[in-house]
C-alpha cells in the first residue's frame, strides 16, 4: 500500500531538515563556518541518498521474490 501524499511529503521534508542540519553541524565542525546554501545541498543530498536506497530495495526485493 503507498502512503499518501501528505505523508510523504511531511517524510520528504523530515529528511530534507535533517540532512541540511546535520551537514551544516559538520561543516561547522570542521571549518569553523558555513553558507546557508550548504544546508540546502545536504538537505537534498541526503533525500537523493535516501531516494536511491529506496529504489535499490525495490529493486531488491522484487529480485528475491522472483
Amino acid at each position: 500500500m503507498k502512503p499518501d501524499l501528505t505523508s510523504r511529503v511531511i517524510t520528504h521534508m523530515t529528511m530534507w531538515l535533517w540532512g541540511g542540519f546535520i551537514y551544516y553541524l559538520i561543516e561547522l565542525a570542521w571549518r569553523g563556518h558555513s553558507h546557508p546554501s550548504m544546508f540546502v545541498v545536504g538537505g537534498i543530498c541526503l533525500l537523493i541518498l535516501g531516494n536511491i536506497n529506496n529504489f535499490s530495495l525495490g529493486k531488491c526485493r522484487s529480485f528475491i521474490n522472483a
